[in-house]
């Protein structure tokens, strides 16, 4: 019998609500593939 994973991870996304004092959530373009860069990878802040 095959083993099942369910994914109840939140999504992320501007203005989540996040503990009195913690980081909000920012998300800011680094690499992209338009400019050249072999993968698409965003810098995130927690």
């Amino acid at each position: 019998m095959p083993i099942r994973f369910y994914d109840i991870s939140w999504t992320l996304y501007p203005g989540i609500s996040v503990r009195s004092g913690d980081t909000p959530f920012e998300t800011r373009p680094n690499d992209s593939l338009a400019g050249g860069d072999t993968a698409n990878a965003p810098n995130l802040s927690l």
